[in-house]
Parts: structure tokens; C-alpha cells; sequence
């Protein structure tokens, strides 16, 4: 009869038929997920202290990484391809990690209710704004976030404006007609830009 590997929600890793066997410690608070790797190797993610853990056949702690806090705690892991893997996080991103090189950003998403969304006049972008205070800069044709910033406050608005004929713009009105593609883009956070 086989083991059966649980986490039960609590801080330890759990072996066992039908009775505990072997109980281990795993994670400072829960162990949030758990994924069984091909090899018969295990990687573990704790919700609190945001690091996943690689486990030999014998539950022997091998390898592990932190997530960094600005991604949140850890919800979800996955095998990779080669020695890679995946992590699901609270605030919305998908991290592709090894335990040599770190993680990278797969996908980034908001992780509160939308306030703004603007489309480009002439590009396939589109800005957004939300509660949890990102404006991002989405490309519509390539499913690609552009770039993020964190704003101070959680109630903004994003809209893209023409460059107008002001001494201050003159060079924006330059530049669009030599390039009738480019537009200024304006983050507006209670009116101020940002």
C-alpha cells in the first residue's frame, strides 16, 4: 500500500498508510501547496514565510528559495520545465523560478477591483489602474504587460492625451509629427500626474 504525503493546513508534512508515521517541519505557519515533481522529488509553498522548499525521496530538506515579498505569499506550485518551476502568489503573478537563478515574472495581473482603463489613439496598449494601487501599460496584440508602477494612493484614473501646441509641449508636437504613432501618456492619480 502506498504513503500518502498530506499538509492538512498545518506547518508539517505529514506521511502515513491510514496512521501518521513521520511528521516533519516544514514551513514557519502552513504548508500551502504541495507538488509531486516527476523525478519522485517534492516541492513544498508556505504561505507565511513565502519559500518553497525542494524534499528528497526521504523528505530530506534540499534545496529552497523566498519569494520575494512584493509578490505576495505563496498559492500555488508547479513543476518547469529542466530544473524549473512555477509559482502562483496572492497578489496575481505568475513567477517561473529555479533555485540557482530566482524567479522572473511569467504573468502579473491586478489584484483589486479595476477604477481606470484608457486605450492608446494609435498603438495596441492599454493602461489600467486599480484599488491595489498598479498602473500597468498592457500590450493588446501580444497579451504582454509593458510596464507597472505603485502609486500612493488606491483611487486613480488613467486616460492618454494628445500632445497639445504649449511651449511646455511643443517638443511632444515635434516629435508626433515626425512619428504620427507617438502619444504622451499621462497616469493621473487625484488629478496630478504621475
Amino acid at each position: 500500500m502506498a504513503n500518502v504525503v498530506t499538509n492538512l493546513y498545518f506547518s508539517h508534512i505529514i506521511l502515513g498508510v491510514y496512521q501518521i508515521s513521520k511528521q516533519i517541519k516544514a514551513h514557519d505557519g502552513s504548508v500551502f501547496t504541495l507538488c509531486q515533481m516527476r523525478n519522485g522529488m517534492l516541492l513544498t509553498g508556505g504561505g507565511k514565510d513565502r519559500k518553497v522548499i525542494l524534499w528528497d525521496h526521504d523528505l530530506n530538506s534540499e534545496r529552497e528559495i523566498e519569494v520575494p515579498d512584493q509578490y505576495g505569499t505563496i498559492r500555488a506550485v508547479a513543476e518547469g520545465k529542466a530544473d524549473q518551476f512555477l509559482v502562483g502568489t496572492s497578489r496575481n503573478f505568475i513567477l517561473r523560478g529555479t533555485f540557482n537563478d530566482g524567479f522572473q515574472i511569467e504573468v502579473q495581473g491586478h489584484t483589486d477591483e479595476l477604477w481606470g482603463l484608457a486605450t492608446h489613439p494609435f498603438k495596441d496598449l492599454l493602461l489600467t489602474c486599480a484599488q491595489d494601487r498598479q498602473v500597468c501599460m498592457w500590450n493588446s496584440v501580444e497579451h504582454r504587460l509593458e510596464w507597472t508602477r505603485l502609486v500612493d494612493v488606491s483611487k486613480a484614473k488613467c486616460d492618454h492625451n494628445l500632445p497639445t501646441e504649449t511651449p511646455q509641449t511643443s517638443s511632444w508636437e515635434q516629435q508626433r509629427r515626425k512619428n504620427s504613432a507617438l502619444v504622451k501618456t499621462e497616469c493621473l492619480v487625484n488629478g496630478e500626474s504621475v
